[in-house]
């Protein structure tokens, strides 16, 4: 991570927040906080609501995470109403993914 240009955080949406994962992994970046800075960042995250507001929580604590570590957000694919990898098939959110992978190079 500290080698990396750009960090994806890609979560499943579990009661308005990331998963339990990700959060321990971002809890984590406290001990490191003056070193991670001007980072590139995303945001992926999905969840069988088919209500995107769902994930307004864990949007806006990825946008705080980002402005207190001074990291550049370029991007966010909000995934709502998807079950498992058969139901993101029928979507357009593959190619989604695809073109803001691009926009990172």
């Amino acid at each position: 991570m500290l080698a990396a240009d750009v960090i994806a955080l890609a979560t499943s949406i579990y009661y308005f927040g990331v998963s339990a994962q990700l959060k321990a992994v971002i809890d984590r970046f406290y001990s490191i906080n003056a070193v991670i800075g001007g980072k590139k960042s995303v945001l992926i995250a999905t969840m069988g609501n088919p209500n995107a507001r769902v994930a307004d929580p864990a949007v806006l604590m990825y946008e705080k995470m980002v402005d207190y570590l001074g990291w550049e957000d370029c991007g966010r694919l909000i995934v709502p109403g998807v079950w498992g990898a058969e139901d993101v098939k029928a979507t357009p959110y593959g190619r989604e993914a695809c073109e803001l992978g691009r926009l990172l190079r």
